[in-house]
């Protein structure tokens, strides 16, 4: 009959301990009352295999070694989780982004996360307006504090701002009148619902009847 206490772990290439020393199970051998284990080192010192008869050698199963990284593994985890971590005060958005930015133009976004409701930029051409913008709708997007923009230009710039997105990682849709000649005719509202960030033109939107579509559409930015 098995030694019912021995048996669920003597299987072949486990490791046991007996004897005050680490082993792996080679080879196992029931007989009545018990079971005959043929045992090699663990860990490496030179003795040679050894056969020990449960119950009267005490075999217990040996604890689950744990891993352990090498310090380059290590660092580069911590580094990683450090690059990630999203302070409450800080900025969650701009150390993702595939851009380069200067201290000064984060100045917008840390108005708006002091409460600021209403923004005008007015730097002069080529200082960044578009990027700054852009940084406040990730932002708020990524804290959940605001899901959908608009973002209204001039004609011209609505594939810059659309380009623009992507280096934050964001995606939206271009409503231009091609786009309502082909989907407001079966819903006025679909167009402006199309994504969580839509583009469009000034001149398009101020449209009577664009505009009331507009407005009956939810955004939390503009």
């Amino acid at each position: 009959m098995q030694n019912p206490r021995s048996s669920p772990f003597l299987t072949i290439d486990a490791r046991v301990r007996a004897r005050n020393q680490s082993w792996r199970v080679q080879a196992r051998q029931p007989f009545a009352g018990g079971e005959a284990a043929t045992l090699v080192p663990d860990d490496g010192a030179p003795l040679r295999a050894v056969t020990l008869l449960s119950p009267f050698d005490e075999i217990v199963a040996a604890p689950t070694r744990l891993r352990s990284a090498s310090r380059a593994v290590a660092a580069r985890a911590g580094l990683r989780a450090l690059a990630t971590v999203r302070p409450a005060t800080g900025i969650w958005t701009g150390l993702r982004g595939q851009f380069d930015l200067l201290p000064w133009q984060f100045e917008p976004l840390l108005r708006v996360l002091d409460g600021a409701t209403r923004l005008l930029l007015a730097d002069e051409v080529g200082l960044g307006k578009t990027l700054q913008a852009l940084l406040i709708v990730g932002e708020l997007r990524a804290r959940g504090v605001a899901s959908r923009a608009l973002i209204l230009t001039p004609p011209a710039l609505r594939h810059t701002w659309h380009a623009e997105l992507s280096r934050l990682h964001l995606d939206g849709t271009i409503v231009d009148r091609g786009i309502l000649s082909t989907l407001a005719p079966h819903d006025v509202h679909q167009p402006w619902r199309s994504s969580d960030i839509v583009i469009s033109s000034i001149d398009l939107v101020k449209r009577p009847d664009t505009r009331a579509a507009v407005e009956a559409s939810a955004f939390d930015i503009l």
